[in-house]
């Protein structure tokens, strides 16, 4: 059965030996941002041994003549390949550029090269096309690395696998007691030998293709 955040947090709260009650230093919106930031780094984590770990994801962008950039969806973490559909089953794999240069090219054209840019004063993620499309119609796909959920709602469940939650708990608790530093060292402890293990598992049997470097910018 996949893990609710309220089992996650009746865990923590068990750890922290806190009555579940919204009247406690701890209370349940608290613990459940640290639940939340420890899902963050365990998914960091994985990633960083194994981005293939989660499977990817794809969204199908229809250019627009003159209009170069286009919205991605919210949960894109990173960007792994973008194809130009010249009808099925060709694709031609489109190069990425850097953001500064896509000014470089000012003639519209098929697009042949991508830049992405991220606004953080709305959280999104936008997808640029070099050269500036100079027709309608062209079919783009995106496929990426996409991030967890937050979890907010008592019923919510986690993206990752549910055995990870044995490696959640105790960083979330970690977390909780860093102003006590002895008892969150103990927590940490547990965290870090526990994700060893998971990754011993993760990399199993990985091949020796292409690292992929995870883009700065904030889960959420």
């Amino acid at each position: 059965m996949p893990v609710t955040l309220a089992e996650l947090r009746g865990q923590v709260q068990a750890r922290l030996a806190e009555p579940i009650s919204t009247t406690t230093w701890f209370t349940p919106e608290v613990v459940n941002s640290y639940i939340n930031d420890a899902i963050t780094q365990v998914f960091l984590r994985i990633v960083e041994a194994n981005p293939d770990f989660f499977g990817l994801k794809n969204t199908q962008i229809t250019t627009i003549q003159g209009v170069q950039e286009y919205d991605l969806p919210a949960d894109i973490f990173e960007i792994r390949h973008v194809g130009l559909s010249l009808g099925y089953p060709t694709e031609v794999r489109m190069t990425e550029l850097d953001y500064s240069t896509r000014m470089m090219y000012p003639v519209k054209g098929r697009p042949m090269s991508f830049y992405w840019v991220r606004d953080y004063s709305s959280a999104t993620t936008r997808i640029g096309f070099v050269p500036m499309p100079d027709a309608d119609g062209y079919q783009i796909k995106v496929w990426y690395t996409p991030r967890p959920r937050k979890l907010v709602n008592d019923a919510d469940t986690m993206d990752l696998p549910d055995e990870t939650a044995q490696i959640v708990v105790p960083l979330a608790t970690a977390y909780a007691l860093a102003s006590d530093k002895q008892l969150a060292q103990n927590e940490v402890n547990e965290y870090e030998r526990k994700m060893v293990q998971y990754l011993s598992f993760v990399t199993r049997g990985r091949g020796s293709g292409p690292q992929y470097v995870n883009y700065p910018y904030p889960l959420w």
